[in-house]
């Protein structure tokens, strides 16, 4: 009994050896793995703070250049609001004026009755128009 427990003993300490051997195996293939990992994920990290350092840096150029277009937009559009102002100003001037001077010119406003009728007087009245009634063609 002893020669069997012996020969168990020894089957049972060979199977914990192999055991233990792909154990062994295990953890290096798993700390190997780990370290790639580790490895891979240094870089990503790396890389991030790159594309963040570049990216700040074309945010920055980015506001650089809004503010220097605006500097030299401003001026250049107030100076534009200024003489469209005085063009306005100006045509509104000569319309009043061309008004008056037609008004003149051509005495009291005809009635409405007149220019839509081809110059026959108003039967309501004369409204402005010296001209004779005249029959329809």
């Amino acid at each position: 009994m002893q020669w069997r427990d012996a020969t168990r003993a020894a089957e049972l300490a060979e199977r914990l050896a192999e055991i233990a051997t792909e154990a062994s195996d295990h953890a290096d293939r798993s700390a190997l793995a780990s370290d790639q990992i580790a490895r891979m994920a240094e870089k990503a990290a790396v890389a991030a703070e790159r594309a963040a350092r570049s990216a700040r840096e074309a945010a920055r150029r980015a506001a650089d250049l809004t503010i220097e277009h605006r500097e030299q937009r401003l001026p250049v559009a107030d100076e534009a609001l200024v003489t469209a102002r005085a063009s306005e100003a100006e045509a509104r001037s000569r319309y009043h004026e061309a008004e008056l001077t037609a008004d003149r010119h051509q005495g009291p406003p005809a009635s409405t009755y007149h220019l839509a009728h081809d110059g026959q007087q108003d039967p309501r009245g004369d409204r402005g128009s010296d001209r004779p009634l005249r029959s329809p063609p």
